[in-house]
């Protein structure tokens, strides 16, 4: 059985764009997953809310998200989409966690385990 609670990822790349962890940003753009809610943050806005998960299927439900104003330069450097309301599948393979869309091919997003 794959099972996300009580883990915590960092962000690789999603299906636009790949991120690197510099000494900017030493501590990436993460997910989490703990009692039946995920949550992520950019180090200036974070989301939340719940999911679930039936073997190698995941549902986001409606996500929240805080809307500090983080500017221009930040947000080309830092910021992320990561359309969690098109997530339907998720692969945990060599410390990594993989999101898909309902095909299960189409990258959504990639994570490194923390």
């Amino acid at each position: 059985m794959i099972n996300l609670e009580n883990t915590s990822w960092q962000l690789i790349k999603t299906k636009d764009r790949n991120y690197v962890v510099n000494e900017e940003k030493p501590d990436g753009i993460s997910i989490s997953f703990a009692d039946a809610n995920f949550s992520s943050s950019d180090g200036c806005n974070a989301l939340g809310g719940e999911y679930k998960t039936e073997g190698n299927t995941i549902e986001f439900g409606p996500t929240r998200a805080t809307m500090r104003y983080c500017d221009e330069e930040y947000m080309r450097k830092f910021g992320y989409y990561v359309p969690f309301h098109s997530v339907e599948k998720f692969e945990i393979k060599n410390n990594k966690l993989y999101l898909y869309e309902s095909d299960g091919k189409t990258l959504l997003a990639e994570y490194s385990k923390k």
